[in-house]
Formats: structure tokens, sequence, C-alpha cells
């Protein structure tokens, strides 16, 4: 019993106590960010773009219509779930 008390002691030691200098931004932290906020954002948009550019999913008969020059005979519905009671 007594090496699993020794254990318990020696498993958690704190070298430095933890400091917080001040609870406001500095124009530094503001900056630093928004470059980050900024930089998340836009290869976000951009991948949005580029996947919305690429779609090439038809989404209604017309399009079909225009597209591959034939008439759309028939049309497969939406399937909705029914929750289970």
């Amino acid at each position: 019993m007594e090496a699993a008390g020794e254990i318990d002691q020696t498993a958690l030691r704190v070298i430095d106590p933890p400091r917080v200098k001040s609870g406001r931004f500095t124009s530094t932290t503001k900056k630093l960010a928004l470059m980050i906020g900024g930089g998340a954002v836009v290869p976000g948009l951009l991948y949005l773009f580029v996947l919305g550019w690429l779609d090439r999913t038809a989404r209604n008969p017309r399009e079909l219509e225009t597209r591959l020059g034939v008439r759309v005979v028939s049309t497969i519905g939406n399937l909705l779930s029914e929750k289970a009671p």
C-alpha cells in the first residue's frame, strides 16, 4: 500500500505556478486574432466556392433536359425517413 501512496505524491509536481498578466486584449493580440480568423475564413470561403463551381449535380429535370438534349420521362422522388415511435 505504501508504494501506491508514493506514486500519488510524486506523479504531479508544480514547477512554475501559472501567471496571468492582465485580462485585457492588447492591440497586438487583437491583430493576431484577426489575422488568425482571416486566415481561417478566406481559405474556407475559397473552398466552398470551388466546391460549388465543380458541382455538376442536376437539380431539376429541366436542367437535365437542357444538358443532355433529351426529354426526362420519369423522376425518383426524395425518400423521407419516418421517425420510429
